[in-house]
């Protein structure tokens, strides 16, 4: 330092050379100084070389004493407006806000969500939606084909019935019946596929259904009802298990085929065969079996299959006249 007395940047007091309470400001001092000057809101330019008291220096650049400052010299907020009470004035609860008493533009400030009339698509339409006026009128179909006495009925038969209750061309085509007949019921029902012919549909039961379902009958019963209840019981059974039969074929059985008593016997379900031979005794007791069994299955169920002895046996002569024996 000079001998001479200098002024400090910061105070404006003189600044002896023997002072040592003053400091010379390097490049980073300077820049300091200057930042803080800019924060205070003053004009100080400080420059490197420049001589300032440390005490000036720490306060000037000091960030609390810069923030009490700026918070000082800040405006003061004006007073605000007294709050407004609903009693003062007329308060109109349809027309005004509950919290500042000014009247509310309802179609202006609100925004309302559209509503169906405003839609144009098939939401927008009154009543319940399509898809599931179609299901509903899908399942009622299907219980009518279940109340029917013949429960076998085609896919389209299903489309035809959907439609008198919804109307021409609305209901599911096939494939979508087909899908929501598998989905629905499973293994309960049998849908045989003809080359060249409609699908047919039959509901099936299990053996262990039919003969709970039995046993669920009333106990206090004569004698009479309890065996007409058994065979029907076993007529159920039997047509059931009709229904598992492999589906007939597009050309009617060779008359050669016909020949082999055990293949048109096998071609029986197992209950009926029983029912038949425990019916028939004689020496042409499989013969007669076969041809009873496959006439029975036939007519049961008349669109799935085609049993094969709807003719006369070779080995049965039916010119012979009733109660006559058969000469050899």
């Amino acid at each position: 330092m000079s001998g001479s007395n200098r002024l400090c940047i910061l105070c404006q007091q003189d600044i002896s050379s023997d002072d040592d309470t003053s400091v010379v400001l390097t490049v980073k001092g300077a820049l300091s100084v200057s930042t803080a000057s800019k924060d205070r809101g003053d004009q100080i330019a400080a420059e490197p070389g420049q001589i300032v008291h440390k005490a000036c220096r720490k306060d000037f650049c000091r960030q609390s004493t810069i923030y009490s400052l700026k918070r000082t010299s800040e405006e003061p907020i004006p007073n605000e407006t007294p709050r407004k009470l609903r009693s003062h004035d007329f308060f109109n609860v349809q027309v005004c806000c509950i919290f500042c008493n000014y009247e509310v533009g309802f179609e202006k400030s609100i925004r309302k969500g559209p509503t169906a009339k405003e839609k144009e698509n098939d939401s927008a339409k009154a009543g319940r939606p399509a898809e599931t006026k179609k299901r509903e009128a899908f399942e009622k179909s299907l219980e009518h084909f279940k109340s029917i006495e013949d429960q076998h009925f085609t896919l389209s038969d299903v489309a035809e019935k959907m439609n008198s209750f919804l109307g021409v061309g609305e209901a599911y085509s096939v494939k979508p019946i087909q899908r929501l007949l598998l989905e629905s019921y499973g293994d309960r029902v049998l849908i045989t596929d003809l080359p060249g012919k409609a699908s047919i549909v039959t509901f099936r039961e299990t053996a262990h259904f039919i003969l709970n379902e039995h046993r669920t009958l009333p106990k206090d019963r004569s004698e009479d009802v309890e065996i007409m209840n058994m065979i029907k019981t076993v007529a159920r059974i039997i047509k059931n298990e009709s229904k598992s039969l492999p589906p007939l074929s597009e050309e009617y059985p060779s008359f050669k085929s016909l020949d082999n008593v055990e293949t048109c016997l096998s071609y029986l379900p197992k209950s009926l065969r029983l029912l038949l031979c425990e019916l028939i005794p004689g020496e042409n007791e499989n013969i007669a079996v076969a041809a009873l069994g496959q006439a029975i299955v036939q007519t049961c169920l008349p669109r799935t299959v085609l049993a094969a002895l709807q003719i006369p046996h070779p080995s049965l002569d039916i010119t012979q006249p009733m109660g006559t024996t058969k000469r050899q």
